[in-house]
């Protein structure tokens, strides 16, 4: 199921403001609640078609929050409650990624998409796809650019990193029960598809 209009309720603004510009670049409609109950008001007044949930506001029970936004009608099914620091660190990881690595200022912007996938022991499954204009990844190399201090062939660290961005996302979703894919974008560039599941049934 594609979906076309999301809720963060998150405190960390920086990482708010630099997700919903890449949503909404990419054709979403994005919200963002900075507290636990601007985020119930939010989801009362209008149901997105997902709620990214951090568990870890300040000044409010997260699981809680959880379980007052699980009790509104409809609403169950479209959480993603995850370890937060963690989520937070997988979509700037990836979206940095892209940024760092697309061709030129000039070229197509970076894209990202958000998605549901089948329920597995009865939680439900989201898949995030960034997608970039840069070099691509080589096929020889698509499977170990998710190890620790791999970097690809003619690439520096002056490049911008040191080998540990994609291991580390590929670590936060096999936390979150699940996994981390590359493949080439039609028209050149990358495709980073991460299935994520809520840790909270």
């Amino acid at each position: 199921m594609q979906l076309s209009h999301l809720l963060m309720i998150e405190d960390d603004a920086r990482l708010a403001v630099m997700v919903g510009e890449y949503l909404e670049r990419s054709g979403y409609s994005f919200e963002h609640a900075a507290e636990g109950g601007e985020g119930l008001r939010r989801v009362q007044q209008r149901l997105p078609d997902l709620v990214i949930l951090d568990l870890l506001l300040p000044g409010a029970d997260g699981l809680e929050l959880c379980r007052q936004l699980r009790a509104l009608p409809g609403a169950a099914g479209r959480l993603l409650v995850g370890y937060p620091r963690l989520v937070r660190r997988l979509l700037r990881n990836l979206l940095e990624n892209a940024k760092r690595h697309t061709a030129s200022p000039s070229a197509e912007p970076v894209v990202c998409r958000i998605g549901t996938g089948d329920r597995q022991a009865g939680r439900m499954r989201w898949q995030v796809e960034v997608c970039d204009r840069g070099p691509g990844v080589p096929d020889a190399f698509k499977s170990r650019i998710f190890e620790p201090f791999f970097r690809l062939p003619g690439s520096s660290e002056r490049d911008g990193g040191v080998g540990l961005g994609l291991a580390r996302v590929r670590a936060i979703a096999r936390r979150h029960g699940g996994e981390v894919t590359s493949r080439d974008r039609t028209g050149g560039g990358a495709v980073f598809e991460v299935s994520l599941q809520s840790v909270v049934a």
